[in-house]
């Protein structure tokens, strides 16, 4: 049990990891050298953009469309439901510490808006990042894997785990969608 604990540990960490070097790489660009950063300041918006569009999206949707099929999303009822649920209860703990004294915010405008973003953080690019990474490990696509695990090919338990963990994430993501462009 200690090392199937230590081993998802590891294998959180390690996609974890990925995303911080990304984001580490960003700051520096951005900050460094001091006096002449590699990334201008009026060239960040146009890269922000740039890397939603050209970069972010496709791969959210190649990755989504290559590996959620009918037959996967019927038994993900529960992530659909669970998704809404996650959403509402974010938003209504946002509600109550905001009514707290020492979290008040006295702008509505800016409650309103902090509201909304605590019960939409973003939920499809950093798992379609970590999972896939996650699954590498045996603690994790063994767990997720449906068939004989006895005839299986490593190859094929990771490309299944990789498969169910963005079926998941579709079925997330189509709930968050939907409550965000009707309540948000």
């Amino acid at each position: 049990m200690p090392s199937a604990i230590a081993s998802v540990i590891i294998a959180s960490s390690s996609a974890v990891a990925k995303v911080f070097v990304i984001g580490a790489i960003g700051y520096a660009s951005a900050n460094y050298p001091k006096g002449n950063p590699i990334l201008p300041p009026y060239a960040m918006g146009a890269v922000s953009k740039m890397n939603f569009y050209v970069l972010a999206l496709p791969l959210i949707y190649a990755t989504l469309a290559s590996s959620v099929t009918p037959e996967k999303l019927g038994p993900l009822w529960f992530v659909l439901v669970s998704g809404a649920v996650v959403i509402c209860l974010s938003y209504g703990v946002a509600t109550l510490l905001g009514k707290l004294p020492f979290f008040h915010v006295e702008n509505k405008v800016d409650f309103d808006a902090l509201r909304v973003a605590a019960a939409f953080p973003n939920i499809v690019s950093l798992p379609i990042l970590i999972f896939p990474t996650l699954c590498e490990y045996a603690v994790v696509h063994d767990a997720f894997y449906e068939g004989d695990p006895d005839t299986s090919t490593e190859v094929e338990k990771y490309r299944s785990c990789v498969d169910q963990s963005n079926a998941m994430i579709f079925v997330y993501f189509f709930a968050w969608n939907f409550l965000y462009w009707v309540l948000g």
